[in-house]
């Protein structure tokens, strides 16, 4: 968990840095909200969001405990990644447009 959490800051510290490079407030919101949406989609597709109740149920029957554990431990670790630079956007556009 700590290292997905220090992945998601440096994907954070790397779209500021290129935002500041290029001088460009807007490009931090592009950069980050997009791997924040990502991660988080990503995250969604492994715990199983987006399938409907008799999907899950079949999934539940067919996979292990070590698949399932492996699974959310991916989901976890992905929403922990994209997090930090989905709150980040959110916020620079709150601050942004708050004027």
């Amino acid at each position: 968990m700590k290292g997905s959490l220090i992945i998601g800051l440096g994907l954070l510290i790397i779209s500021t840095i290129w935002s500041l490079i290029a001088n460009d407030l807007s490009l931090i919101v592009k950069l980050s909200g997009s791997f924040g949406v990502i991660c988080l989609l990503l995250s969604a597709i492994f715990v199983g969001a987006m399938n409907d109740g008799d999907r899950i149920r079949s999934y539940d029957n067919l996979e292990t405990k070590d698949d399932r554990r492996t699974r959310r431990k991916w989901a976890i670790n992905l929403a922990i990644v994209g997090l930090p630079n989905l709150i980040t956007a959110i916020l620079i556009l709150i601050f942004k447009f708050a004027k």
